[in-house]
């Protein structure tokens, strides 16, 4: 069972071998997983780059044998609804991944490792924990 989700800023280091060390040593020990929106997001980006069938076929199997991966469960649709509404509500503009990757993490009561703050600290209120 994985203890963290990692947003899709910090696979696509780690996919390039390019992870910071202080974000190396926060995943010492950790079992991480990606949200089905992630794996989306970075094979979004392969094709949007030309990339080869052959090259998309080794980033699924980056993503499959070195990350877990959060099953669906009603608790996400939840959260989701929630955090849209209640982000609203608050005026946050917030983008549709990043709801429901925070939904994901929400739903599975895990916390998210990003880098890219600007879009998850507005979440941190409405129930998403960081690292």
């Amino acid at each position: 069972m994985a203890d963290l989700v990692l947003d899709t800023d910090v696979t696509s280091l780690m996919w390039r071998d390019a992870l910071p060390r202080r974000i190396d040593r926060q995943l010492l020990g950790r079992k991480a997983a990606v949200t089905f929106v992630t794996l989306g997001e970075a094979l979004a980006g392969a094709y949007g780059a030309g990339w080869t069938h052959q090259r998309r076929d080794g980033l699924r199997a980056f993503y499959e044998h070195t990350f877990g991966s959060l099953g669906w469960r009603h608790d996400i649709s939840e959260a989701y609804g929630d955090l849209r509404g209640r982000a609203a509500a608050a005026g946050y503009a917030l983008g549709q991944n990043d709801r429901w990757i925070a939904a994901c993490c929400i739903g599975h009561e895990l916390p998210l490792l990003t880098r890219n703050r600007k879009h998850s600290e507005p979440l941190r209120p409405l129930g998403l924990m960081l690292r």
